[in-house]
C-alpha cells in the first residue's frame, strides 16, 4: 500500500547514494512512496524512500531504495552506477542509471536488470510509463 513521503527523505537517499533522482520519479514517489506497478505482465514492488517519521512508516519502508541498492552493489554482476527502484518475485530489478552528460544525476530511463545473468535492458523512457 503506497503512502506519501516528504522531500527530506528523498534528499537523505540522494545524499546516501550520491545521486540525484529524476524529477518525474520524485514527483510520483512523493505522492505514493512504494506500492506496486506492472510491466510486461509482471508485478513489481517499488522500493520506497526510508520514512522515519513514525514507527509504522519506518517499518513499512525498511526495504528502502538505499538499503536495497547497497545490498545489490555487493554483487559483482550488478552495475555499480545503478539504483534499484523495484523488485519482481524472481529477484529481477527495475533500476535507474546516471546520464552520460551529468555523472550522479540519474536519467529518467528505466532499465530491467535480470538477477540471473546480470543482463540490463532499457524498458521505458520515463517512470510515468510504469504507472499508466
Amino acid at each position: 500500500m503506497p503512502w506519501p513521503v516528504t522531500r527530506e527523505y528523498v534528499t537523505a537517499a540522494e545524499q546516501a547514494l550520491q545521486v540525484r533522482f529524476p524529477a518525474a520519479f520524485v514527483a510520483i514517489m512523493l505522492r505514493r512512496n512504494g506500492g506496486e506497478v506492472s510491466f510486461d505482465g509482471d508485478s513489481w514492488q517499488l522500493h520506497p524512500f526510508w520514512d522515519q517519521s513514525d514507527m509504522k512508516r519506518t517499518s513499512r519502508t525498511c526495504n528502502d531504495i538505499v538499503r536495497e541498492t547497497r545490498r545489490l552493489r555487493e554483487l559483482e554482476w550488478f552495475p555499480a552506477d545503478a539504483v534499484a527502484i523495484a523488485v519482481s518475485g524472481d529477484g529481477d530489478r527495475l533500476v535507474l542509471r546516471p546520464t552520460a552528460e551529468t555523472p550522479g544525476e540519474l536519467g529518467s530511463d528505466v532499465y530491467l536488470w535480470q538477477f540471473h545473468g546480470g543482463e540490463l535492458q532499457k524498458i521505458v523512457d520515463s517512470p510515468f510509463e510504469l504507472w499508466e
